[in-house]
């Protein structure tokens, strides 16, 4: 097979057999994909840091019999702040496995492969206070991205606005009281959907200079769209439960 180039970051590491390791890789040009990094855990390879957890590389890929595996990789940047901080760690590896989960191999490309880089840049650079903001927006995001984001702004049915909702996940987003056929469902005030609608079309780079909601709230939020997710996806990152606490 003709070698491969392309610039991809590392969403899941693991070791495979005494000194290999199975990586699930998101490149800009073919998306999702799984190689295999031979020798990767030897202190003699020359590419090991570029399959170290959030890198981002230049890889050549080459192909044999068993699948893809790497055939060298020049390491582009590491995002070592991430790693030193377990808040900044928790949300990073969130949202690398809600990418793992959500996405197929050719999906959206090159628009995900932006919100990745932009989001571990936020991640490593933000103050540590913004942390659980970040996780809500990159939630939001990813749903918008996969074509499942949900209806915020006003009542999935009626289409009619209304100063309480709720979070009808089976509907696709929030419904007015007037409409909803069952009281058990999460609710939420007109002023959090707006604030999640904000969120979901706001600019990475402009996060650190919007104001900052109650921590509990944004929690609560974050609670509400990964409900909406796994309604959606079937299940959720293992990681997110560490959020919560955060």
């Amino acid at each position: 097979m003709e070698r491969q180039k392309c610039h991809a970051f590392v969403l899941r590491s693991a070791k495979y057999k005494d000194h290999d390791k199975i990586l699930t890789l998101f490149t800009r040009s073919e998306g999702k994909l799984t190689v295999c990094a031979k020798g990767a855990m030897s202190i003699k390879c020359k590419y090991s840091p570029s399959t170290q957890l959030f890198a981002l590389s230049e890889y050549v890929l080459s192909e044999s019999k068993s699948g893809l595996y790497v055939y060298s990789a020049d390491l582009i940047r590491m995002f070592e702040g991430i790693v030193k901080d377990y808040e900044r760690l928790a949300v990073a590896s969130y949202f690398c496995e809600l990418i793992d989960i959500m996405f197929h191999a050719g999906m959206n490309e090159d628009i995900t492969f932006n919100l990745i880089y932009y989001a571990l840049d936020l991640t490593e650079k933000a103050p540590l206070e913004y942390m659980p903001l970040i996780a809500l927006v990159i939630a939001l995001k990813l749903t918008g991205i996969s074509g499942i984001y949900p209806c915020l702004n006003v009542c999935v049915k009626c289409c009619e606005e209304s100063d309480m909702y709720m979070f009808d996940y089976s509907q696709g987003g929030v419904i007015c009281p007037r409409c909803a056929q069952t009281k058990d469902l999460p609710l939420l005030t007109r002023t959090e959907t707006e604030y999640m609608y904000a969120l979901l079309h706001m600019d990475l780079r402009n996060i650190v200079k919007s104001k900052l909601a109650d921590k509990d709230e944004i929690i609560l939020l974050f609670k509400y769209i990964n409900e909406y997710i796994r309604y959606n996806v079937g299940r959720l990152p293992r990681s997110v439960e560490q959020l919560y606490a955060i």
